[in-house]
C-alpha cells in the first residue's frame, strides 16, 4: 500500500498514511518507501508503543513527517474546569517525551 500511495495516488503531494507506532519496523520500511509523505501515527497514548522506536523510524531525516495521535491522553486529562490546562500540560509532556528522538532540522 505504501508503494503504491507514493508512487501513483501522490502525484499531487496530497497524500499520507497511518501507520501506527507499535509497529515500528513496519515505520521504518514505509518511511524509506515513501520519502516525505506525512504519516498518522496512532498508538503512543493509551495504547501504550515505545516512543523511542516510532519516533526514530517514522521521521524523515529531517525530524518531520509525523503527526502522533494521542487524542485519549489529551481528552482524559481531566474532567473538571481545569481541562484546557490539563490537556495542555499533556500536550506538552509528550513533546518533551519525544524531543530526543527527533533529528535535527
Amino acid at each position: 500500500v505504501a508503494r503504491r500511495v507514493a508512487a501513483t495516488w501522490n502525484n499531487l503531494g496530497n497524500c499520507g498514511l497511518v501507520i501506527g507506532a507499535n509497529h515500528p519496523d513496519e515505520l521504518k520500511v514505509a518511511r524509506e518507501l515513501i520519502g516525505d509523505m506525512p504519516i498518522l501515527m496512532p498508538g503512543i497514548g493509551s495504547q501504550a508503543a515505545a516512543i523511542e522506536p516510532a519516533i526514530m523510524n517514522g521521521q524523515t531525516s529531517h525530524g518531520t513527517g509525523l503527526v502522533v495521535n494521542v487524542s485519549r491522553k489529551m481528552l482524559g486529562a481531566s474532567t473538571g474546569p481545569d481541562y484546557v490546562e490539563a490537556a495542555l500540560h499533556a500536550a506538552m509532556d509528550y513533546n518533551h517525551q519525544f524531543d530526543p528522538f527527533r533529528h535535527e532540522q
